[in-house]
């Protein structure tokens, strides 16, 4: 039995600790209990309600053990990139923390590190990269592609056919039709329908989704 060690306190940090013990109530093989956070912000030390699950210590100054097992739980892109990199490194194990309740074909591969939530469908052969977030009831159609640190919120439908790239946002309720491509850290608002590809490093909106420059 192996120990899960959440990389993160905050809002995610906690919602990665309620599917984790979801997994273990309705899995009761799970090769791994929660041991607690690690977390590098002053703040949660001392304000967050971490469910009766301690904070164990700082991210920088974690030590890997074969004993853990990690889940990366903070939003930030840039930050995840470099920890999650510095963790593989020093031969840490990341799992895929899947919702019971999510739907995944036997044909979908996954990389690592990935957090699926309730409702997720993924259909076959879709292929997904690592430390990806899937919030809950994201729809993903057959032979997708995804790349890795995509943040996905909740209720988008991603077509088949689809190509996202590494580092993109999907607010809310988006809609990328088939065939779309989605280049690498583009961002995407809530609501918009996809219909032509977006360029990298692309803020759209609406819908149909045109690009819109603060």
């Amino acid at each position: 039995m192996k120990d899960l060690v959440i990389i993160g306190a905050g809002g995610l940090g906690r919602e990665a600790l309620r599917l984790a013990l979801d997994i273990i109530r309705r899995k009761p093989e799970t090769p791994w209990r929660v041991k607690g956070f690690i977390t590098d912000i002053p703040g949660d030390f001392y304000e967050k309600n971490t469910h009766g699950y301690d904070i164990i210590g700082t991210i920088k100054d974690h030590e890997i053990s074969d004993n853990n097992v990690y889940v990366f739980a903070i939003a930030d892109i840039p930050f995840k990139k470099r920890i999650t990199s510095e963790f593989l490194d020093k031969g840490a194990e990341f799992i895929n923390l899947v919702s019971p309740n999510a739907g995944i074909a036997d044909s979908a591969e996954l990389g690592v590190g990935n957090i699926i939530q309730n409702g997720t469908r993924i259909s076959t052969d879709v292929k997904i990269g690592s430390f990806n977030l899937f919030n809950a009831y994201t729809t993903i159609g057959h032979d997708a592609v995804i790349g890795s640190y995509t943040t996905v919120c909740p209720a988008c439908a991603i077509s088949g056919y689809v190509t996202v790239g590494d580092g993109v946002f999907l607010g809310s309720h988006v809609v990328l039709c088939p065939h779309v491509k989605v280049g690498a850290y583009s961002r995407v608002g809530a609501g918009s329908v996809v219909i032509k590809k977006v360029k990298e490093n692309t803020l759209v909106m609406g819908n149909p989704a045109k690009r819109v420059d603060f």
